[in-house]
């Protein structure tokens, strides 16, 4: 066995890094499981309009859907299906301040496909309809 002070005696003795705790990256407060709740957050963010399961998330990064549901609410403190609904709901919020849409044309640009999970979302997200929303601003 040999033992090693710095990594670049080890990686000239031909020793590869580890793989899980990646030392080779120097940096201290490098988690490898961030890095999967980084891409379902970017995809969340970026096609929340589409329809997504846990199951398909779980898929695209590459880890169990279990493992991936407490990862995620352990680093967000949310569900992958709380945080897709907050971003979906904020996203709302903007359309119904321009008002150039109704609330079920929302509703269905930002990835609902039921008005009731809309409504009920929206609610528990903001405190109020869509329509006291709006007219609050």
């Amino acid at each position: 066995m040999a033992y090693f002070f710095r990594i670049e005696d080890a990686l000239r003795s031909n020793y590869r890094p580890c793989k899980r705790c990646r030392p080779d990256l120097f940096q201290a407060n490098y988690e490898p499981t961030q890095e999967a709740v980084g891409q379902v957050q970017q995809l969340l963010e970026s096609k929340y309009d589409q329809s997504w399961t846990l199951e398909k998330l779980s898929n695209h990064v590459g880890i169990s859907a279990c493992h991936l549901q407490r990862l995620f609410k352990n680093k967000t403190g949310l569900s992958p299906r709380q945080y897709l609904n907050r971003i979906r709901i904020q996203r709302a919020k903007r359309l119904l301040l321009n008002g150039k849409m109704n609330n079920v044309e929302i509703c269905y640009a930002v990835g609902f496909r039921e008005p009731n999970q809309f409504y009920a979302a929206f609610r528990k997200e903001t405190g109020s309809s869509p329509l006291n929303f709006k007219r609050s601003q």
